[in-house]
């Protein structure tokens, strides 16, 4: 779990931040001038990648387990989050609410998830990033 997780933030992160800088001109070349304004919603959304891996995979992690219905209940619970969010987000500061509500949910979730999945399997969340890390540089050092 944990060298999954951090071999995937090994390819977010710098795609996210790739993805951010960029969007203005990606946005701009993909769509023209027209989309120019969901810019700053897309870079709200992007802040999910920090949650996502371990979303991800503790999903998966859970599926595996047979955990079928204590995942099933934690999405439940999350989309009454979001429902509760986004109504509330969308009223007052519009579509950019709905941007924050999934963010949120998502980082709600993956907190779920894994609160769950460290009760069955050993897993120490500090070395989520940093597992990755060290085996990208194993890698290459065997690699040269």
């Amino acid at each position: 779990i944990e060298k999954s997780v951090s071999l995937l933030y090994l390819i977010l992160i710098p795609v996210g931040i790739v993805l951010a800088v960029g969007a203005p001109l990606i946005f701009h070349f993909l769509y023209g001038a027209k989309y120019d304004a969901s810019v700053p919603i897309f870079r709200i959304l992007l802040i999910a990648i920090i949650v996502f891996p371990v979303q991800m995979v503790c999903g998966v992690a859970m599926s595996g387990m047979g955990k079928i219905k204590e995942l099933f209940h934690m999405f439940i619970l999350s989309l009454l989050v979001n429902l509760v969010i986004a109504t509330v987000l969308l009223a007052t500061i519009g579509i950019t609410g709905a941007a924050i509500a999934l963010v949120v949910t998502s980082a709600v979730q993956a907190v779920q998830y894994l609160s769950y999945v460290r009760k069955e399997v050993r897993v120490v969340p500090a070395r989520l990033l940093n597992r990755g890390f060290f085996d990208i540089f194993g890698y290459l050092r065997e690699w040269k």
